[in-house]
């Protein structure tokens, strides 16, 4: 009965979890639903486990009070046979002076010796039934109380290892979203950084060629012939394409410095989120193996199908 019980059960509660993981809803919340559907298969399994406990307790006493009727019978049995020997001795004791001493003696101590030995044979053949249903009935308890257990540990176990795999599955999304967001941090940072330099490099160049303009206008104004002039123009001209090309290395190296500052910065950022994210995969393994630890030595009564149980008990305080 317990086993049909337990099967039938665990199909309805397989059905259940499965219509549940159908609907449209969110993990957390098809997780919340198949915990409370869980608790409840669980709350349900002892319910009917208890009736058939009662069923057996009740068919247990019938049997012990059907013995004492037996034994009731029995000391009826043992009373009238002490009423038959006295029979037997007053009746041998009219007989006496006409019979053989002896023979009536060893007749008389015989039955009644036979007598004895019928009822206690008879009351020890009872004591051990009795003895025997009750080690059979205690053994067979201990069974179904030992498969029972191991039943909801199993059951829990398997929920355990079901959320255990469902958080480590939704790690990597949040990670790779992070991921997405630095990726876009770091692209923003980087235009910026080209903006500035773009911007510097007109600025640059606007002051240098005011510079230019007005070295030109001074050598213009100088008393010389045309072609000293010219010379000095073209001097000026290659002193500032010169220095021109100078500055805008140097703003150049300036540009390619903070962006390998940006890059290096950023390869840090994603060095420490993969640090982050193995340690969040091994400290959920190492949560999962705590958990099913505790459920071997834990009241499975009270305990949570779920691995984040401590948190739920700190949150209830």
């Amino acid at each position: 009965k317990i086993n049909d019980l337990r099967k039938s059960q665990d199909i309805f509660n397989s059905t259940e979890l499965k219509v549940v993981s159908k609907e449209k809803k969110s993990k957390d919340e098809i997780q919340r639903l198949k915990r409370e559907q869980n608790k409840r298969h669980i709350e349900q399994a002892v319910k009917e486990r208890q009736k058939a406990n009662e069923f057996h307790d009740k068919e247990m006493n019938q049997l012990m009070e059907s013995h004492d009727k037996l034994v009731e019978q029995l000391e009826d049995v043992k009373q009238k046979s002490v009423e038959e020997l006295v029979q037997l001795f007053e009746k041998r004791c009219r007989h006496i002076r006409n019979g053989d001493l002896e023979i009536l003696y060893a007749t008389l101590y015989a039955e009644e010796l036979e007598e004895s030995k019928k009822y206690e044979e008879v009351y020890k053949e009872g004591v051990q039934e009795v003895a025997s249903l009750r080690k059979d009935h205690e053994m067979r308890m201990n069974v179904l109380k030992l498969e029972q257990r191991e039943e909801v540990i199993a059951l829990i176990e398997k929920q355990l290892k079901e959320q255990h795999a469902l958080a480590k599955e939704s790690i990597q999304p949040e990670f790779d979203e992070l991921r997405v967001v630095m990726e876009l941090t770091k692209t923003k940072q980087s235009k910026k950084l080209a903006e500035v330099h773009e911007r510097k490099i007109n600025d640059l160049r606007k002051s240098q060629d005011i510079f230019n303009s007005t070295e030109l206008k001074v050598v213009s104004k100088e008393k010389k012939s045309k072609d000293e002039i010219q010379r000095l123009k073209r001097e000026q001209n290659k002193r500032h394409i010169e220095q021109a090309v100078k500055e805008r290395q140097k703003a150049n190296e300036f540009h390619d410095k903070e962006m390998k500052q940006l890059m290096e910065s950023h390869d840090k950022l994603v060095e420490q989120l993969e640090d982050v994210k193995q340690k969040s995969v091994e400290e959920l393994v190492q949560l999962f193996e705590k958990r099913c630890r505790h459920i071997r030595n834990g009241d499975l009564e009270i305990l949570y199908a779920t691995l984040y149980a401590e948190e739920l008990e700190e949150s209830k305080l």
